[in-house]
């Protein structure tokens, strides 16, 4: 299952997690040169940045026709990939929401050898639920099966959880009416 903590202060503060941040450097120390062989790993970086893996450590984007390596792909390349080889690490996850389909493929073949993922974000992703039932937010224990359901029962509290003094804001803006 897809576990989120909504907010990498909330993900320190409450539960007590060292939270790493910075994709890029953690990303950077950690790659291998396997990973960029394996297919889905060559899927992420081709569906999400446009470009193909040449050799090992060296892409080619196929939009501006250029090569690099992949210290230089996207922050949401490079959480997918984070997520995919190194998910027991406790990484603040930066990614859109074009990245969403991915991550339930990789949660989905963790799901399949019985592992759960816990990600950290902060921000909300709108999930398509095409390959996964389910995602708990941990923050609440909150447990979701469709994008209603974020909406309908996460959205309020992510909201209040990032602006804590929304309620009294709302009631000294309605007293001055």
């Amino acid at each position: 299952m897809l576990k989120i903590i909504l907010g990498s202060d909330y993900a320190e503060e409450k539960l007590g997690i060292h939270v790493m941040y910075g994709i890029e450097s953690v990303f950077k120390a950690s790659k291998k040169k396997e990973w960029f062989r394996d297919d889905f790993v060559k899927k992420i970086i081709s569906d999400i940045d446009n470009a193909d893996v040449i050799l090992d450590f060296s892409i080619y984007s196929r939009m501006y026709e250029t090569g690099y390596s992949v210290d230089s792909l996207s922050a949401g390349a490079m959480s997918l990939i984070m997520a995919y080889e190194k998910p027991e690490l406790n990484i603040v996850l930066r990614m859109g929401d074009n990245c969403t389909d991915l991550l339930e493929q990789i949660v989905s073949k963790y799901d399949k050898q019985g592992k759960d993922i816990t990600i950290i974000c902060n921000y909300m992703h709108m999930f398509n639920f095409k390959y996964i039932d389910k995602i708990e937010y941990v923050n609440w224990g909150i447990t979701c099966k469709s994008r209603a359901d974020i909406v309908n029962k996460v959205m309020d509290k992510w909201y209040k959880q990032e602006n804590p003094d929304w309620d009294q804001k709302k009631r000294e803006d309605s007293s001055n009416d």
